[in-house]
């Protein structure tokens, strides 16, 4: 459930983990809880809720992979005619890849990558919120208002388009 795309029930999680982190300290008094299992245990509803990416966005396995993305976009999606073109590129591939209002609206497009349609054990349902699926949002809500996600999408469109250049 933490990796699984989907938002966290904080309240679920954290009755979950205090229950879990209660059995091993009965269970296994001699042993001292290892440091990444206390924070998931005790602290992760807490990061679940004010943390802006998923946990397994945050971890460092997932640092290492974020390392392996931007050698990938450095070699593919930047100009490599000079130094400064090729530093703008990768500035703006990180501001995409950071932001996290705007990897929720293109992580549906990766493919492979989006992890949400896999289907999770149901044991784990019971630990991620209802969410509005991808398909289901409009252009422009009710009253033909624009919202701030369907600008980011415009702008999204816009630079996937061929003619769009950079000033």
């Amino acid at each position: 459930a933490l990796n699984s795309g989907h938002s966290i029930n904080t309240v679920a999680f954290r009755k979950l983990g205090l229950e879990t982190a209660k059995i091993h300290v009965d269970v296994y008094l001699w042993f001292p809880m290892p440091q990444s299992i206390h924070r998931l245990f005790i602290h992760g509803a807490d990061i679940a809720e004010l943390c802006p990416v998923t946990m397994g966005e945050s971890s460092e396995e997932a640092i290492e992979s974020s390392h392996k993305c931007s050698i990938w976009a450095l070699n593919h999606h930047s100009r490599s005619n000079s130094y400064k073109n090729m530093t703008t590129d990768m500035g703006h591939n990180r501001l995409i890849k950071t932001e996290p209002f705007l990897n929720d609206i293109i992580t549906p497009y990766r493919g492979k990558e989006f992890k949400a349609d896999k289907q999770l054990p149901h044991g784990a349902l019971g630990l991620i919120k209802a969410s509005m699926p991808i398909d289901t949002l409009t252009p422009n809500g009710p009253d033909n208002i624009e919202y701030p996600r369907d600008i980011i999408v415009k702008l999204f469109n816009a630079f996937e388009s061929k003619d769009f250049q950079i000033k």
